[in-house]
């Protein structure tokens, strides 16, 4: 019921989800129409500011990021999270500038949400938000938001991200960059015609993720998921999927470019046990095509939204509203990281097992020097 649009920039709704008492966020219809509410009101030019509790939540925080992908690109959807403690107890609450504000209790001691106050004066709408506003003393934003996932900042995150000790867990279309050998990278970056200094500095950081790589994997298992689609269009097309995302803007290979990444993933498939890839087509994974992962246990999640159709268009670089982000609180990590190994268990084997994975890429290898020959 807000209005049309704000009358301001200063003109924010406000919102909880207080995961402990708010028990109806479970019932499927309930989170649909939260949902398309946050979604038709960002639409309208308004700001939501989410304020969420982090004990026995964090699955819900990571179907909220699942499930609005556009408006996290938007940059209209604010998330903030706290920790419940035993002086810090938030009422469900809902605030709509100019429209009302609800203040919503349980009224039993099942501690189940069943009853609100719904105020409309100018004065008790301030107050409520006033008293809301109280709480982010103790809250933090859940995402640490960067201008492009191609800027030098955002990339050192990633590799530092990629040095720290854990599992690692990928889910971003096309192939991860450890794929990518070290002499293919390089001619890929000269390709781009880059500054010079801008392409050692590219260069040193895919040096160093993939010495994490080789340091780690005898220790640490490292799963990617990829969409078979993204490898068709390589292979057919000589276009890498995502392309802005990690300097091969503008960078066409050849054919033996492509048969060269290839046959390097199959080496690492053979020589490594700990490394694993499922190729899966969007019709697979349709929820989580929305939201693309990278997850470093104990250390990182990241992640990018765009906001576009992905079940029409492989493309992410549109360069329409996009979101890149790292989390870095631990119960949300271990929450994204317990969904990938969810997603990861639902596939098929024959979509994940290591031998068919080698055949199938041996299969896109053989195309592509055909084509040679």
């Amino acid at each position: 019921s807000a209005p049309c649009k704000p009358d301001s920039n200063d003109d924010i709704i406000l919102l909880t989800l207080n995961n402990s008492i708010n028990q109806f966020y479970d019932y499927y219809e309930y989170g649909k129409q939260l949902k398309n509410a946050i979604l038709t009101v960002i639409k309208k030019g308004w700001t939501v500011v989410l304020l969420v509790e982090l004990k026995n939540g964090r699955k819900k925080i990571v179907k909220l990021i699942e499930s609005l992908p556009s408006a996290l690109a938007s940059g209209k959807l604010r998330i903030y999270y706290y920790e419940r403690n035993n002086r810090l107890v938030i009422n469900e609450l809902f605030a709509v500038p100019g429209k009302g504000a609800l203040y919503c209790f349980s009224s039993k001691l099942m501690n189940q949400m069943d009853s609100a106050f719904l105020f409309r004066s100018k004065l008790s709408i301030k107050l409520i938000s006033e008293h809301y506003c109280q709480f982010f003393s103790s809250a933090k934003p859940l995402l640490h938001e960067y201008a492009s996932y191609a800027k030098a900042d955002f990339q050192l995150k990633i590799t530092e991200s990629e040095e720290s000790l854990g599992n690692r867990y990928y889910f971003n279309g096309g192939f991860s960059s450890i794929t990518i050998p070290m002499n293919l990278y390089e001619k890929y970056l000269k390709m781009c015609k880059m500054p010079k200094q801008e392409a050692l500095l590219w260069l040193d950081y895919h040096r160093r993720r993939l010495t994490a790589f080789e340091a780690q994997i005898c220790c640490f298992r490292y799963k990617d998921i990829v969409l078979k689609e993204a490898v068709k269009m390589l292979v057919r097309e000589k276009k890498y999927l995502f392309t802005k995302n990690y300097i091969l803007e503008n960078c066409i290979p050849n054919d033996e470019d492509i048969a060269c990444h290839l046959e390097n993933i199959v080496n690492m498939l053979k020589t490594y046990g700990n490394y694993e890839i499922a190729f899966v087509s969007r019709n697979d994974c349709k929820s989580a095509c929305r939201v693309l992962w990278m997850v470093k246990e104990n250390c990182s999640a990241i992640f990018k939204a765009a906001d576009i159709n992905t079940q029409k268009n492989l493309s992410y670089d549109s360069g329409k509203s996009v979101i890149n982000a790292l989390v870095t609180e631990k119960d949300v990590i271990y929450a994204i990281q317990e969904y990938f190994n969810n997603l990861w268990n639902e596939l098929e084997l024959n979509k994940k097992q290591k031998e068919r994975t080698i055949k199938w890429l041996n299969r896109q290898i053989a195309l592509i020097k055909k084509k040679v020959m």
